[in-house]
């Protein structure tokens, strides 16, 4: 399973999309280090998550999800 995040960079919230259905209480952000950090995710279309950076600092962070190949890398900015 892939997921497109965008936008990324980003400041304020990021979506993820991908081609099949996403949960929100399944997602994590990480910090470089690998601890979780404070985001909030709010379902949009079946496949659409938008992800709330608002608490974040600026800085690189992953995007996890048990489902996707990966992580997904996310620059948030000021």
């Amino acid at each position: 399973l892939r997921g497109n995040l965008y936008p990324n960079p980003a400041q304020f919230s990021a979506n993820l999309v991908s081609n099949h259905r996403l949960k929100c209480e399944d997602f994590r952000v990480l910090s470089v280090e690998g601890r979780q950090v404070n985001a909030r995710f709010y379902p949009g279309q079946e496949n659409q998550i938008r992800i709330d950076l608002s608490a974040l600092s600026p800085g690189l962070y992953f995007v996890y999800h048990p489902d996707l190949e990966g992580l997904e890398r996310l620059i948030v900015r000021e």
